[in-house]
């Protein structure tokens, strides 16, 4: 049903897009970079009346349905440009066609000094190779969190670990600015957590990367764009919030820009304390084997993070073809984390009944620091650039921990307690080069080659003390529990892609990227060395094809990989209570995907995207359970197979003139194959997710945005997780000419954004529920402030993948 329903849609898509009659072009500006959200309209010649107009799509291209016969005349126009007048020209036959081709506007110096405008402007929109998810300005934005924006994204889900899932698909990897985000799983979560969404200007979501990139993330990359410095002379911003979710948290920081002749330079500070609370419930049941026992635990979690941070980076043009610059970042994060549980298991096949009352302390601190060099250049008059990134990356983290554990046996009464400690200190040194050359070879052909060559080394200590609860200066260390292992990993990679213009209707663009991995993992003190060496090719390919001025279909696919993060090749115990704990796996393979993508764009607005994915070895975490003893084992492992079919929808719609609407729904199937214990296991689902987003104009100039989303069950590896809804809301009120925005938000308004999952197999069930006190509200205010002349500066971006493996610690 599902093929049927994605079939149909595929060709009304095709029979609208081919059957419209239109006026098309292109808008640019005198710098020959296309004017996208400019307006087009349509006016008889005999009194000037509007008859029929649209926006012009992101790459500048409008085009408008063909009016009733007549005279008329196109009028452009868009903010700080003076408006032009095309025509006239006759329109012979409803059905007639014709293209205006490019069409350039000229700047409005007066306008772009003197004329403030208030407007909304699109939250999504869709390229060749990306979708772009607006955040700049947003209501919502203020106060968020650069993870909460994110997770707002169309296909964007997380799981109860807080690991990124795109379309249903583990494997993202997420990058700032075009570089890696070094972090993954909580890690990521936490660095996210701390950065605030107000400095963020847009996520862009590449299902598909091209051989330019990193061939590592399955299921595609996430870019996080922050705001760059757009003006001459002196500009900034300061910001402070509030934020109650059960627990109060704040955010304040300050932005400043200056451009003075050939250097521009930029300096960012955050300081925010970030609360986090959950509430759950676990269940799990052991039958295997004529196993009779029961688990429940009830758990409530309290965890405060606390993180400075600060960015600084400087550029110097040496001309307008050469400029070099350097950029750093430095955080550190202090978290305080109490996890209390009451557990109850009561083993009905053995007459044994306990009642685990646990309290889990956590101190944990984490340091790190950036550094990138960069340079770029354009050799000559034709095109040719050249850019080199060179990175130093170092991470350290401690976690110090204590458990505290009273058991008492439901059966006799008798009671007796446990005290144990960890100290699990971790580091990571990552260096990096990367050279990018740019070349037009022919009038209609361009060549990009790269290389890259990056080194890491990682290291993760586990000591685990066993201690006396009426002595709690003496502890023993348990050697079994403890562990020190060191793995290095050098990657070096190439690669060639070739763009190419074949006509005015068709586009390809075709790369293969080549990987050379060589790992070595080994327990410090002795112990069996895990050597990894492979060499992998990674293909892809994008084929355009403009069918119409308003109709174009994007065919591409691509080949990826995904390394294991370096904290699951330890193998570590990482105790969580008498009952559960994970273990790292040092055999866990690289997952390989083959992704392919159809990509429809109508009237440069709508978008309808289908997709397949192929997994082999992909790996997700199971729960193993073992019956004897009544435990519970997490491992990461490399299961058979994962595929998935999604077909994606976007249509803005604007309902009135003030007030527009994003849609984004996304439907899907998805298919795990999992081996376990010599027994072949299939999880599968049909899932489907919406969520629309509202901007809002009032009066006395308040802005409202309101979103709401709903997401059917979903699968990943052994689990299904159970349907979720939600609504978030906020609103926006600018003083002071502008300077001063005061924002007022609520997510999870009605609180129904709970984590509900479950697993079966081998006889046992496993069961959760998990609540992260998502519903809060938040009031912001940030001032803006500026004194200079605008200009375009600069996107420095380097591509980077080592440290997003380097999560857990």
């Amino acid at each position: 049903m599902m093929k049927n329903l994605i079939l149909t849609a595929f060709l009304l898509f095709i029979l609208t897009g081919s059957s419209l009659a239109q006026l098309t072009g292109k808008l640019q500006d005198e710098k020959r970079v296309a004017l996208a959200y400019a307006n087009v309209a349509v006016l008889h010649t005999s009194d000037s009346t509007a008859v029929t107009g649209v926006v012009t799509g992101a790459e500048g291209d409008f085009a408008v349905p063909t009016p009733a016969e007549g005279e008329y005349l196109l009028r452009l126009s868009a903010i700080g440009y003076r408006t032009m007048f095309v025509g006239p020209f006759e329109v012979i036959a409803r059905g007639m066609r014709k293209d205006f081709g490019v069409l350039t506007l000229k700047e409005n110096a007066e306008m772009l000094r003197e004329v403030t405008v208030q407007t909304l402007r699109p939250t999504i929109t869709v390229d060749a190779d990306k979708m772009v998810v607006s955040v700049e300005g947003t209501a919502l934005a203020a106060g968020s969190t650069a993870y909460e924006v994110l997770e707002k994204s169309p296909g964007v889900w997380v799981d109860q670990d807080g690991n990124l899932q795109l379309n249903g698909k583990a494997g993202v990897r997420v990058m700032i600015d075009g570089r890696p985000s070094f972090l993954s799983g909580k890690e990521l979560q936490s660095m996210l957590e701390a950065m605030s969404a107000e400095n963020v200007k847009s996520i862009e979501v590449i299902a598909n990367p091209s051989s330019k990139y990193d061939a590592a993330g399955s299921s595609g990359i996430i870019n996080i764009k922050l705001k760059q410095n757009t003006r001459q002379g002196m500009n900034g911003s300061l910001y402070g919030g509030y934020q109650y979710n059960k627990a109060s948290g704040y955010n304040a920081g300050a932005n400043v820009n200056y451009k003075k002749g050939s250097w521009n330079s930029f300096v960012s500070a955050d300081v925010a304390k970030r609360p986090r609370l959950r509430e759950g419930v676990m269940i799990r049941e052991f039958y295997e084997a004529g196993a009779d026992a029961r688990f429940h635990q009830l758990r409530d979690e309290l965890m405060a993070t606390s993180t400075p941070a600060l960015r600084l980076g400087t550029d110097y043009d040496f001309n307008d073809k050469h400029s070099v610059g350097a950029v750093a970042n430095f955080s550190h994060s202090t978290t305080d984390r109490a996890f209390y549980s009451d557990t109850d298991m009561n083993d009905r096949a053995k007459g044994v009944h306990t009642f685990v009352k646990a309290g889990n302390f956590n101190d944990i601190t984490s340091n790190s620091s950036a550094f990138n060099l960069h340079y770029s250049g354009l050799l000559d008059t034709t095109g040719t650039s050249l850019a080199i990134n060179l990175d130093y990356i170092q991470l350290n983290n401690n976690n110090e921990a204590r458990y505290a554990n009273s058991f008492r046996n439901l059966n006799t009464g008798a009671g007796s307690e446990e005290l144990l400690k960890t100290y699990n200190p971790g580091y990571y040194d990552i260096y990096s080069t990367n050279i990018d050359f740019g070349a037009n070879i022919l009038e209609n052909t361009k060549l990009e080659m790269g290389f890259k060559g990056s080194h890491v080394l990682s290291g993760n200590q586990l000591s685990f003390y066993v201690a006396d609860p009426e002595q709690k200066n003496r502890q023993v260390l348990d050697e079994a529990r403890s562990n020190h292992y060191r793995y290095t990993e050098n990657i070096f990679a190439a690669y060639a892609n070739l763009s190419i213009k074949m006509s005015e209707s068709w586009n390809l663009q075709a790369g293969l990227r080549g990987e050379q991995t060589i790992g070595e993992g080994k327990p410090v003190g002795g112990g069996e060395t895990i050597k990894k060496r492979y060499l992998d090719f990674f293909p892809s390919f994008f084929l355009t094809h403009k069918v119409s001025g308003s109709y174009k279909i994007v065919y591409n696919y691509s080949r990826r990989i995904d390394r294991p993060n370096y904290r699951t090749l330890n193998p570590f115990i990482f105790y969580q209570d008498p009952y559960s704990w994970a273990e790292g796996n040092p055999d866990l393979k690289p997952q390989y995907t083959n992704s392919f993508q159809l990509i429809q764009t109508l009237q440069n607005t709508y978008n309808l995207v289908l997709g397949y994915t192929h997994t082999k070895d992909f790996f997700a975490e199971v729960p193993q359970q073992n019956s004897e003893n009544n435990t519970t084992i997490y491992q990461e492992r490399n299961i058979d197979k994962s595929e998935s079919f999604s077909a994606t929808l976007i249509a803005p719609v604007k309902v009135l003139k003030n007030w527009d609407v994003s849609n984004n729904l996304v439907a899907g199937h998805q298919r795990n194959k999992i081996l376990l214990q010599d027994k072949e296991l299939t999880n599968e689902q049909f899932t489907f997710t919406a969520q629309s987003t509202h901007n809002v104009l009032l009066p006395l100039g308040l802005q409202l945005q309101a979103t709401a989303g709903y997401s059917s069950p979903t699968t990943y590896g052994v689990y299904k997780f159970k349907t979720q809804w939600w609504m978030d809301v906020g609103l926006k009120k600018s003083f002071l000419d502008d300077k001063l925005d005061l924002m007022l938000g609520a997510t999870d308004v009605f609180r129904t954004r709970e984590a509900r999952g479950d697993a079966s197999y081998n006889g046992n069930m496993f069961t959760f529920v998990n609540y992260f006190m998502a519903k809060s509200v938040r009031l912001n205010l940030r001032y803006n402030f500026q004194r200079g002349q605008n200009f375009k500066s600069k996107n420095r971006s380097t591509r980077l993948e080592e440290l997003n493996r380097a999560g857990g610690q």
